[in-house]
């Protein structure tokens, strides 16, 4: 599966995600669940925070499902 149908996946399932992204010293990781993307962007759903991120798909450095430990094979 590529990229974008996993994450298409992961979107539609509505499983919950470890997401960590950023650059140099302004890494994130976040636990929530991704509600929208395009070719460029997703918006992840942080459950905790009740806030919503949008993440440039050049940020992210890993994506794992928080259960199972699947993680985006890019």
């Amino acid at each position: 599966m590529d990229m974008y149908g996993q994450i298409k996946e992961w979107m539609d399932n509505k499983k919950l995600l470890t997401v960590c992204f950023g650059h140099g010293k302004n890494k994130k990781e976040i636990i929530g669940r991704i509600i929208n993307f395009d070719s460029n962007i997703i918006l992840v759903y942080h459950d905790d925070e009740k806030q919503i991120y949008n993440v440039s798909l050049t940020e992210v450095i890993d994506i794992t499902e928080a259960i199972t430990g699947k993680r985006l094979g890019k």
